[in-house]
């Protein structure tokens, strides 16, 4: 999970892996091999990227889907869009699967776009899959519901998320703060540690990098992301006391990591 700012390179490390650009200085590694050494077409087609505002195209929604997978059957469809949680709507619209989209998707909404879009990339069947800040349209709700889903259905995927809402990387086994093009901050959540200790690290890691004297608000929005989340209420505020040991350092927080 991938958390930072506008503007924090978040993006643009997770373009690194499907080489949209190179490293000046290092490597990336896929595999245990760089990424450099892979033929390019090879790798792509192995990456999924869904974007914040992914385009769909003129045609039916099964069209749509089949961008991903040309070969997709109609049963391959339809499961795509249950881990994507979008047969919710497409089964109310009169037509269902053959619906027509506008070019643009200017027909449905911004979560349905979203989860429409997500739904493509799951036909493609990727050995990663990078989710840019691709579930910001949706509610916190649907927004668990398609992490509970790749978490059972697709545990082989690689998945990198980029979210503004802590929430949507508290599953992750590695949550990272990004900020001016660095990391500030990570945890790994491992076997017999909770979620929301890892995050609760991770704002101590960040906090510790910020120097604002004035006591913030922020704590409390930390507390309703994790309130959704978190396994009871004690977890929560144990992380909110954290972040309010260091209240210097909150209103940063919510401007960089939560807004």
């Amino acid at each position: 999970g991938i958390l930072g700012g506008t503007g924090s390179s978040k993006s643009s490390l997770v373009n690194l892996i499907s080489r949209l650009y190179d490293v000046s200085e290092g490597r990336v590694l896929v595999g245990g091999k760089d990424v450099r050494s892979y033929d390019l077409d090879t790798l792509r087609n192995e990456v999924s990227v869904v974007l914040q505002n992914n385009v769909l195209f003129s045609g039916t929604i099964y069209e749509n889907l089949r961008w991903g997978d040309e070969h997709a059957t109609d049963e391959e469809c339809r499961h795509a869009c249950e881990l994507a949680c979008a047969d919710e709507f497409i089964e109310r619209f009169p037509d269902g699967y053959n619906t027509y989209i506008e070019q643009g998707g200017t027909n449905v909404s911004g979560g349905q776009k979203q989860r429409l879009c997500i739904a493509r990339a799951l036909l493609k069947k990727p050995k990663i899959l990078i989710l840019d800040d691709s579930t910001s349209a949706v509610d916190t709700a649907t927004d668990a519901k398609i992490r509970r889903a790749f978490l059972t259905e697709i545990p082989n995927t690689t998945k990198l998320i980029i979210a503004q809402r802590i929430g949507s990387v508290m599953e992750a086994d590695q949550i990272i703060v990004m900020d001016g093009g660095k990391i500030v901050g990570n945890a790994s959540c491992c076997a017999g540690r909770a979620p929301e200790a890892a995050a609760g690290k991770v704002l101590g890691q960040v906090v510790r990098r910020v120097d604002d004297q004035e006591v913030c608000k922020g704590a409390r929005q930390v507390r309703r992301d994790l309130k959704r989340v978190a396994a009871d209420g004690a977890a929560a505020h144990g992380v909110e006391r954290h972040v309010l040991r260091h209240a210097q350092a909150a209103r940063e927080i919510l401007r960089r990591v939560l807004r």
